[in-house]
């Protein structure tokens, strides 16, 4: 349900969605829609800032456990 924002701060990264690969580099900003199943494999030393609209309210309540399965 949250629109998200990826951005590349370096590295590179591929990011899977939608039936696509789409390999995301430094300086770039990827948008993956709300409610698109989504994964994503660092293809090289990366750092990324991911920005949620609206924000993540179960990792303000710590209530995110499924993705550490």
């Amino acid at each position: 349900m949250n629109e998200q924002y990826s951005w590349i701060l370096y590295g590179f990264a591929e990011i899977y969605f939608d039936d696509r690969e789409i390999v995301v580099g430094a300086g770039e900003i990827l948008l993956i829609p709300a409610n698109a199943a989504h994964s994503a494999v660092a293809l090289d030393d990366t750092l990324d800032v991911d920005i949620f609209a609206p924000r993540r309210e179960d990792w303000i309540r710590k209530d995110d456990s499924y993705l550490r399965k």
